[in-house]
């Protein structure tokens, strides 16, 4: 395990995306301090509005801020993985421990 560690270490391109991974989380986790704007309040005068110091990626046709929705939408694309990874990993490891611990269902399962 410590070769691998230190092989990745090693890659610059690793590093930086693990970087990026890591800063779009911490975006997502803290979106409430983060964002500029309520993602469900509407503005409808300045719908569709461009890139400006106030709305960084424009607004929708709503008026609702783009930025701030997608820090929050990130929030609840990361809890969709978490509880999706769970339940993946919890079935495999019941199929696993059920495979070993009956010998019959091994076949079965790796199949």
């Amino acid at each position: 395990m410590s070769d691998a560690w230190g092989r990745f270490l090693k890659h610059r391109l690793a590093l930086a995306g693990l970087g990026l991974i890591l800063a779009l989380i911490l975006l997502a986790l803290s979106a409430r301090q983060v964002a500029p704007h309520d993602p469900l309040r509407q503005d409808l005068p300045h719908a569709l509005a461009g890139p400006s110091i106030e709305f960084p990626l424009g607004t929708d046709e709503f008026g609702r801020c783009i930025l701030s929705r997608i820090l929050f939408g990130a929030r609840l694309s990361l809890l969709v993985g978490v509880i999706a990874t769970a339940i993946g990993a919890t079935a495999g490891i019941l199929s696993g421990l059920a495979a070993g611990y009956f010998p019959r269902l091994d076949a079965p399962v790796m199949r």
